[in-house]
């Protein structure tokens, strides 16, 4: 019993085995900081890169160009017109497909009670 007492350890012992609380936040916040920083760098040389890709996309595809061109060929009233009558076509033929579809079933009806 007396060897249990001895192996104990004290309330100051356990008070200096505890690290410093203010040098493991000091330690923590620089480490956390670094990470941080390699991070911001990383996405610095990323973004520029984007940029500068961006920038020659922009020198090599003219917008303007292709817009005013677009402008030129297609009158919108034109287009909508075109867009309208091809809706009509497309529905006319759907149309005339559910009726063959149709026809062909009742003639299928009919073949079947022939025989």
């Amino acid at each position: 019993m007396q060897r249990e007492l001895s192996d104990r350890i004290t309330h100051s012992q356990m008070i200096e085995s505890l690290p410093d609380i203010a040098l493991l936040e000091q330690n923590i916040k620089g480490y956390v900081q670094s990470c941080l920083d390699d991070i911001q760098e990383k996405n610095g040389v990323t973004f520029n890169k984007l940029d500068n890709r961006i920038v020659l996309m922009r020198k090599e595809f003219d917008f303007d160009s292709v817009v005013k061109l677009v402008q030129k060929k297609a009158d919108g009233e034109q287009v909508n017109a075109d867009l309208k009558n091809h809706e009509f076509k497309i529905s006319l033929l759907d149309k005339n497909l559910i009726h063959i579809a149709s026809d062909f079933t009742l003639f299928q009806t009919a073949m079947n009670s022939i025989h």
